[in-house]
């Protein structure tokens, strides 16, 4: 017989004599089968030929049982890994599931006392010199990382074993790993939560960052409050203590909070200082991979919640941060740290920044409603647009309206003026104008990449960050702009060269140049203008949202109208050029002006010029062709005068019924699905308005912001959002935060009235019931 190990125990025999009992049944005793089985595989375990096989999958016998994951299989291979530990290394070979290792499996089945099992007997083998170092390295920063690994949810499962322990709610395993790192313990210096090694190669996470991709608040809670956590890395900030010397605290033996506080250590699991997500060339080797770690580079863990639009999570993370200020009664009253909410900060991955990204999913953007926080952080938009950022809003618009007019001027005088010479100071006044208006553009997008801190080892030019630059460009007006800008300096130049001539109408080149740099300089202006005003803003929102929707349609329109215009130009019986011209199609004989009449009859329902009727003594008589375009007053009379004409009836037949469907399909049929497109997407913009407008109102402010940065000093200018701490040491940047207050239900579930909590009830519940559960931890 044979036995499939994912399957284990079961068996397949091929029987020949078929022993059977008296009562018919196979003579087999299963339990002595499978105990025998057992012990086959017991010795087959003990050769290295046969553990080191693979299936078509990559994995080996080991793995097999493993996956199969019956109790007698996790049994069997629990006595095999005690029999020799190093077992415990098996890992699958190239495949779908390249990388995963045995723990990889036993914590995806959540065999938790297994893993814990596991550990102990690696850490006794390390001591006992039978596993060596490379050995542990190999198994605990090993990834998976196969194509099965690529799709989510397993793309956020971390990679490595202890990533999967986080997203997988195992606590103590995650603990057993971290109390062997300490100092002399078998995995020193291999598990960390924060080196480079223990980070996903497909997306760059740390275990903090597990927990936050899988919503896991008890995990989260966890990573940032770890029990003993003086004992277990004094021995990290020892070794590290001579490349930190700007951090004096760690010379002496911190507290947990102390390690809590170090935040810009950036060497502890805590919110307020988790590493960022540094990327290195070898983990940067596919497309793939690259993207996913661009996609999280450089956030922390309440920055990925606002990235991966997780709403309970952020909420859970912002209630985390909160530090309670003074309780009265029922009254408490909290400060809320905005370091990593407010686009002010030093990173380019603030929450307020990754909200007014362009590629920023719509549950991100979401955050800006009422019903997330009582529109928290919207609010804090506003409050940056309330005291200052408004200014600068108006002197965009200043440069954008002197632009303009000096434009109107070099137009009017070009057309007006009655000197015969080239208008040289209004010429020169436009110019100087255009190149205001784009230094100051250009300035903002050189910005743009400053912000994104891609400069400090060369400037990345990715595809990627191209086209988020070009979509960036194009929502704030630049890439329209642009396109005015060349024409203003290309009519310039030429009015300049032409300067020596005469005649005014030697300037005649320059008209369209001109009209290009007025209508995207208005064009620009008019979609920015109204942004502030949410009111008008949404009219504005619905022209801006109309144009991409109208695109496809267009091209639809037309692919249609010119199969009907290439029917229409076959069927009219008429050779240009060759025939005498018909009376009944007098308007039809050039065939530019056809093309042009059939275009108007489809745009605007223009008509065409027939003349399919002749008037004799008051009677109309249908016109029919004849061989020479003259009138036949009946059908018999167009074919006594040539039987040939027969087939022009025909033809002309043929052009007026295409004619007529044409005027039905095209200028009935189109236009009112157009019309029907343009008001869904009116009314779609509308129902959205709120959120269109905020979202647009965010990524003006942080415009703003940008071009606002380089004369903080100067002006003394305060961007923050928040209050600040007064309390901040002489020297110290200072702290901005957000004051909320909370107020408790009496015995009857009121007595809350004019408070507005900042939390949703159920997020509060589950942060007061994590306090409560992690404190015998503690």
């Amino acid at each position: 017989g044979e036995c499939n190990l994912y399957a284990y125990p079961m068996v397949k025999f091929a029987y020949k004599d078929k022993p059977t009992k008296g009562n018919g049944e196979h003579d087999v005793d299963v339990n002595k089968q499978r105990a025998l089985l057992a012990k086959l595989l017991r010795a087959l375990f003990k050769m290295s030929d046969f553990v080191q096989k693979t299936d078509s999958s990559g994995a080996t016998p080991l793995l097999a049982l493993q996956v199969g994951n019956q109790p007698s299989a996790i049994a069997l291979c629990r006595q095999l890994f005690k029999q020799n530990p190093r077992h415990i290394l098996a890992t699958h070979k190239a495949g779908p599931f390249a990388g995963e290792n045995a723990m990889h499996v036993f914590i995806v089945n959540e065999h938790e006392e297994a893993v814990l099992e596991m550990i102990e007997l690696l850490n006794t083998a390390y001591r006992e010199k039978k596993i060596e170092t490379t050995d542990l390295k190999t198994l605990y920063q090993g990834q998976a990382e196969g194509v099965f690994f690529h799709d989510l949810p397993m793309r956020h499962y971390g990679g490595t074993v202890l990533g999967f322990a986080t997203a997988f709610s195992m606590a103590r395993v995650v603990y057993a790993m971290l109390k062997a790192a300490t100092r002399g313990g078998p995995l020193d210096g291999i598990i960390t939560l924060h080196g480079t090694n223990n980070m996903c190669k497909l997306t760059g996470f740390l275990p903090i960052h597990v927990a936050i991709a899988n919503g896991l608040t008890g995990m989260y809670e966890f990573l940032t409050n770890l029990p003993n956590v003086d004992e277990m890395y004094r021995s990290w900030a020892e070794k590290t203590q001579h490349q930190n010397q700007s951090h004096p605290k760690l010379a002496f033996r911190p507290s947990g909070a102390e390690f809590r506080r170090a935040s810009e250590h950036e060497l502890y699991a805590t919110e307020s200082a988790i590493a960022p997500l540094k990327m290195s060339e070898k983990l940067m080797l596919t497309g793939r991979s690259t993207y996913y770690k661009r996609k999280f580079q450089g956030l922390r863990a309440l920055q990925l919640c606002a990235v991966l639009g997780d709403k309970r999570m952020l909420q859970y993370c912002l209630r985390h941060k909160s530090e309670m200020e003074w309780k009265w009664g029922p009254v408490t009253q909290y400060r809320l740290d905005l370091d990593g909410v407010d686009s002010q900060g030093d990173s380019g991955g603030d929450v307020m920044e990754i909200i007014g990204q362009i590629d920023a999913p719509k549950a991100t953007q979401e955050m800006l409603l009422d019903n997330f926080m009582h529109g928290f952080l919207y609010l804090l938009f506003v409050e940056k647009w309330n005291r200052v950022l408004w200014y600068v809003f108006y002197l965009n618009r200043f440069i954008d309206c002197f632009y303009i007019v000096a434009l109107m001027v070099l137009i009017f005088w070009l057309k007006f003026a009655a000197e015969a010479i080239a208008p040289l100071r209004t010429t020169t006044a436009a110019l100087i104008a255009m190149i205001l208006s784009f230094s100051w553009d250009l300035r903002a997008n050189l910005l743009w990449y400053r912000n994104k801190n891609l400069t400090k080892e060369g400037m990345d030019l990715s595809w990627t960050l191209i086209k988020h630059h070009l979509d960036w460009s194009y929502k704030t007006g630049f890439a329209n702009k642009i396109f005015g800008y060349i024409c203003t300096l290309a009519a310039c130049i030429y009015i300049y060269i032409e300067r020596e001539r005469a005649a005014i109408a030697h300037f005649d080149a320059v008209w369209w140049l001109l009209a290009i740099a007025v209508f995207t300089a208005f064009n620009s202006i008019r979609n920015v203008i109204f942004t502030p005003h949410e009111r008008l803003g949404v009219f504005a929102i619905v022209m801006s949202r109309t144009y991409p929707q109208i695109y496809p349609f267009l091209s639809l329109l037309f692919a249609v109208m010119f199969s009907y215009i290439v029917v229409l130009y076959t069927a009219l019986p008429f050779r240009f050029g060759f025939d005498e011209p018909m009376s009944q199609a007098d308007g039809l004989q050039n065939p530019g002006k056809m093309l042009y009449d059939l275009v108007m009859v489809g745009l605007i329902g223009e008509p065409l010029n027939l003349e399919l009727f002749e008037d004799v003594n008051g009677t109309s008589y249908f016109n029919w062709p004849t061989t020479n375009g003259g009138f036949a007053g009946t059908l018999q009379d167009a074919y006594t005068d040539n039987p040939l004409d027969q087939y022009k009836i025909a033809n002309l037949a043929v052009f007026i019924f295409v004619y007529l469907l044409y005027v039905l399909t095209v200028l009935i049929l189109m236009m009112n699905l157009l019309i029907a497109l343009m008001g869904s997407t009116y009314a779609e913009t509308v129902a959205n308005s709120t959120l269109e407008h905020r979202v647009d109102f965010a990524r003006l402010v942080l415009k703003l912001e940008l071009e606002a940065a380089s004369f903080v000093e100067l002006l003394d200018l305060d961007l923050h959002a928040g209050k600040a701490d007064v309390a901040s040491k002489r020297g110290e940047a200072k702290r901005y935060h957000h004051i909320f207050r909370s107020v408790e239900d009496n015995e009857e579930g009121y007595g809350t009235s004019g408070n507005v909590p900042l939390f949703d009830a159920a997020v509060e519940k589950l942060f007061q019931g994590e306090q409560r559960r992690l404190s015998p931890i503690r």
